[in-house]
């Protein structure tokens, strides 16, 4: 909104302050000197409630990735180290399938989003992945 129509975007930081009780003439005079300064970052704190530095740090975002890439591999590999070599497999669908459905609804639950359709969504990336994966590696003998 703030590349297309930078009017627009000052019309609704207005709005915004309006609904959270400024006066008309304090809420003009907030959206034209915060304009001056940082506009992306007024619109997403004020508008959205979101706090701008949190989500746009990089080392946030490498070190939650690392955390969740490191949790999401967990399920699998301890159920391949686990369960004997003839269940390994049924095993392994069984525990991601399941830990894709909570990550799912967690996901949903916290980005306030309809919770079925994100675990069935989920579940079915899921195991579409490890189709895609088991098949590659019958095709080459891995």
């Amino acid at each position: 909104m703030l590349d297309q129509d930078r009017e627009l975007a000052k019309k609704s930081l207005y709005a915004s302050y309006i609904q959270n009780g400024e006066f008309k003439t304090s809420a003009q005079l907030l959206t034209n000197k915060i304009f001056l300064k940082n506009p992306l970052k007024a619109l997403v704190e004020e508008k959205y409630g979101i706090e701008y530095e949190e989500f746009t740090n990089p080392w946030h975002a490498a070190i939650s990735s690392f955390v969740a890439f490191f949790l999401r591999s967990l399920p699998p590999m301890l159920s391949v180290t686990i369960f004997p070599s003839d269940y390994r497999i049924p095993a392994t669908v069984l525990i991601v399938g399941v830990a894709r459905l909570l990550t799912g609804y967690t996901s949903a639950r916290l980005g306030k989003a309809p919770t079925k359709t994100a675990m069935i969504r989920n579940l079915a990336i899921g195991l579409l992945t490890m189709g895609v994966t088991f098949l590659l590696g019958q095709l080459f003998s891995i």
